[in-house]
C-alpha cells in the first residue's frame, strides 16, 4: 500500500504526457483548456509525490537531495534515475505555472487555473519559498474569501473538492465507524483554550461526546488553508505584523465574539506538542506556535498533519 500512490501518479504523469505531447498550444479554446488541465494534473502528480516520498526539502541543501523521476515523454522503454529535489521541484512549478498561464476557467475543468494556483501556493509552503507562496495566497483569497458559514460541513470555502462517497455505501459507513473508535487526543482538545469551546464553531460542530470526532474526513482544497500558508509566508519573512493579522482573520470567522489576539497575548507553545521547532528547524516562537496550533485545529481529517 505504500507504493500505491507513487503507482497512481506516474499512471496521471503518463496520460498528461500523452496529452501534452498531442495538443498543440496553437489549438483550439478547448484544446488548450485541456492542454492546461493535463499540466496542472502532472504539477499536482509531481507535488504529491515529492511530499510522500522525497525528503523534507531543506534550503541551501536541496540540489543534494534525492527528488523522483522525471517523465516527460512518452517512452515505454524509458528509465529514468531519480532526479535531483531541486529539479523535481522545478518541474512541478513550471508544469503549474504552464497551467495558469494556458488556462481559460472552463467551468467543466476541476482543475482551473485558481486551483493550479492553490498547488503552487502549496508547493512553495513545502519547498520553503515563502516571498513565492505570499501573493498567489493573496490573489486566490480575494476570489475566494473566508466565510464562517457551514463550517460544520464544509461547504463554502472550496476551490477544489475530491469525490465524496456516498453517506450510505458500505466503505463511508466503515471509515466512519473506525474513526469513532478513535477518540481525539486531549493534546488536540487542548488547542482550543477552555474559555474558545463554547464560542469556536469548529469545537461545537466537530467534537462529539467522549471525544468523539464528527467532522467528516475531506480531500480538497479551502480557503482556510490559503490563509495559512499566507500566515507563515508572512512569518518566515520576518512581516510578523501582517502574519498576526492574517492569523486573526482566519480566527474571527471561527470564533463569535473574537477579540484579536496581540503580541501580548499569544500563548507561549505547548511543551506537550510533538513539534517543537518551525519549518526551518528553529525553536518555535508564540507567533508561528500560534499558525501551526490553528492549521492542526483547521485541519483535521483533510490529511495535513501526517506532512506536519
Amino acid at each position: 500500500s505504500a507504493y500505491a500512490p507513487f503507482n497512481e501518479c506516474y499512471e496521471i504523469i503518463r496520460d498528461c504526457n500523452l496529452g501534452i505531447e498531442g495538443i498543440a498550444e496553437s489549438s483550439s479554446k478547448s484544446g488548450r483548456n485541456t492542454l492546461a488541465a493535463a499540466y496542472a494534473l502532472r504539477g499536482a502528480a509531481y507535488y504529491r509525490l515529492i511530499r510522500l516520498y522525497a525528503d523534507a526539502p531543506e534550503a541551501g541543501h536541496t540540489t543534494q537531495q534525492l527528488g523522483l523521476p522525471l517523465v516527460l515523454q512518452v517512452d515505454i522503454e524509458g528509465r529514468p534515475q531519480r532526479a535531483s529535489l531541486q529539479e523535481t521541484i522545478d518541474q512541478a512549478e513550471s508544469d503549474l505555472k504552464q497551467a495558469v498561464k494556458l488556462g481559460e476557467e472552463l467551468a467543466i475543468y476541476r482543475f482551473t487555473t485558481d486551483v493550479a494556483r492553490g498547488f503552487l501556493c502549496r508547493l512553495y509552503l513545502w519547498s520553503e519559498q515563502w516571498a513565492k507562496a505570499e501573493p498567489i495566497a493573496r490573489q486566490l483569497l480575494a476570489s475566494y474569501p473566508l466565510t464562517s458559514e457551514h463550517v460544520g460541513d464544509l461547504v463554502g470555502e472550496q476551490l477544489l473538492k475530491g469525490e465524496r462517497l456516498s453517506a450510505v455505501s458500505l466503505e463511508y459507513k466503515d471509515a466512519k465507524s473506525n474513526i469513532q473508535k478513535r477518540p481525539l487526543s486531549t493534546r488536540y482538545l487542548d488547542t482550543y483554550p477552555k474559555s474558545e469551546r463554547t464560542t469556536d464553531i469548529r469545537y461545537t460542530a466537530w467534537i462529539g461526546k467522549g471525544r468523539t470526532v464528527q467532522k467528516d474526513f475531506f480531500a480538497g482544497l479551502r480557503s482556510s488553508e490559503i490563509q495559512l500558508i499566507l500566515a507563515e509566508s508572512y512569518y518566515h519573512q520576518g512581516k510578523t505584523t501582517e502574519a498576526l493579522a492574517a492569523l486573526n482573520e482566519l480566527r474571527s470567522k471561527r470564533i463569535s465574539p473574537y477579540t484579536p489576539l496581540t503580541e501580548a497575548t499569544l500563548p507561549l507553545p505547548a511543551v506537550s506538542e510533538a513539534i517543537q521547532v518551525d519549518a526551518t528547524g528553529k525553536a518555535l516562537t508564540p507567533l508561528i506556535s500560534a499558525i501551526l496550533r490553528e492549521r492542526r485545529k483547521e485541519m483535521l481529517l483533510e490529511g495535513d498533519r501526517f506532512f506536519e
